[in-house]
């Protein structure tokens, strides 16, 4: 016998997510609300070849329904948990595709370094042809963070996950379905290659950043486009200059 997570009190998906969610901090489109939380990953995989292709094209048309059904982190506290995404956060990822240009002063714990990977993850897999660079303070943050990536990766369908030949690098991730690329890695990495979404994350703590914004912009200068995002680190640094 198996225990529900929502049939036992709810009658249906909408009131399970209106009840078990306060709205002051989450809201859910249409797509959302037809996710069962029952559903198990052994059920998905066994999806047949026109379920998958739906799916598919739910998940390129929605990147909460996206994150709500399919994408997993590890909290802290609870292991494995799925990625149900905050106002706040759905804001964010709205502004990143409605303007080339954008500065966040974050606060911690916000999730907004891992929303912003996770993002860059789904249009690698769902668009054609993005190049997206997450440039950190130093390789070994760099790093760190693209292990969201792979952990993402590792625990969606397995009709779902990305075509890889050979091993991902840590600081290369390939998507050879849709021709799309990520790169991890400090500012050195960056020169010399031509990117969609460059991703500056603690900016306010990468030294000599000034230097390095000049060196980093021509990779952008063709249309590119810019997300800095960083906690505050003082003032008369270029991440606190440029944000004022």
């Amino acid at each position: 016998m198996t225990t529900s997570i929502w049939r036992d009190k709810y009658k249906t998906l909408k009131e399970y997510y209106s009840k078990e969610f306060n709205s002051e901090y989450f809201e859910f489109d249409s797509y959302e609300l037809t996710v069962d939380p029952d559903e198990t990953i052994e059920q998905i995989n066994e999806y047949s070849i026109p379920k998958r292709k739906e799916e598919t094209l739910k998940c390129a048309l929605s990147f909460p329904y996206f994150c709500t059904k399919y994408v997993k982190i590890m909290h802290p506290k609870h292991g494995l948990v799925p990625f149900r995404l905050f106002k706040y956060q759905k804001f964010v990822i709205n502004e990143y595709e409605n303007n080339r240009f954008n500065i966040i002063r974050k606060f911690r714990q916000g999730g907004l370094t891992t929303v912003s990977e996770i993002w860059a993850l789904w249009r690698c897999l769902f668009k054609l042809d993005q190049q997206i660079m997450l440039i950190s303070k130093t390789d070994v943050e760099a790093i760190a963070a693209g292990e969201i990536i792979n952990t993402c990766s590792k625990y969606l369908p397995i009709w779902l996950q990305p075509s890889i030949e050979g091993k991902w690098n840590d600081h290369h991730k390939q998507f050879y379905d849709t021709g799309g690329n990520m790169y991890f890695g400090a500012p050195e990495r960056a020169r010399g290659r031509a990117i969609t979404y460059l991703l500056l994350d603690e900016a306010a703590f990468i030294p000599d950043m000034d230097r390095h914004w000049k060196a980093i912009y021509p990779i952008i200068s063709t249309g590119g486009n810019c997300i800095v995002i960083s906690t505050v680190n003082g003032m008369g640094n270029w991440y606190a200059d440029t944000y004022h």
